[in-house]
């Protein structure tokens, strides 16, 4: 499993996920430095991946359309890696949490259909609180 994203994203990504599952094995993070060209971030993560990146790979990249996700869309026709755009820190733990469970293409599904459960109207959430006096299910 690899984050990808821009500057930091990725490293403050895993990061945040390691501080609340704990530090997980095989996997990893790889920012684009805003120096790098979209060539040279392709390279590093192809370096980091190896020669021959196994098919049980799974991508995660921060937004559609940036270098990182034109990277893994290049990796998906070149290798078969799964990959998913618009990763967030839920999304990320709950991958993690279940990869030994699903395989790549499952977990991108899962993904997918979670994410609209990970983005949360807060001032929904209150002004709910205030007609009801419960807030909500986030205590």
């Amino acid at each position: 499993m690899l984050v990808m994203g821009h500057g930091p994203f990725a490293l403050g990504m895993l990061g945040a996920a390691t501080m609340i599952v704990g530090k997980q094995q095989d996997v990893h993070a790889l920012g684009l430095d805003p120096e790098s060209t979209p060539e040279a971030y392709a390279d590093l993560v192809e370096r980091h991946l190896g020669p021959d990146p196994r098919e049980d790979t799974l991508l995660l990249v921060d937004m559609l359309g940036g270098t990182p996700a034109n990277t893994a869309v290049l990796l998906c026709q070149k290798c078969g890696v799964q990959a998913v755009a618009g990763i967030n820190l839920p999304l990320l733990m709950e991958l993690i949490m279940l990869r030994s469970e699903f395989g790549p293409g499952a977990l991108v599904e899962l993904a997918v259909g979670a994410a609209p459960a990970t983005i949360v109207s807060l001032s929904a959430l209150v002004d709910r609180a205030q007609d009801t006096g419960h807030f909500g299910g986030v205590e």
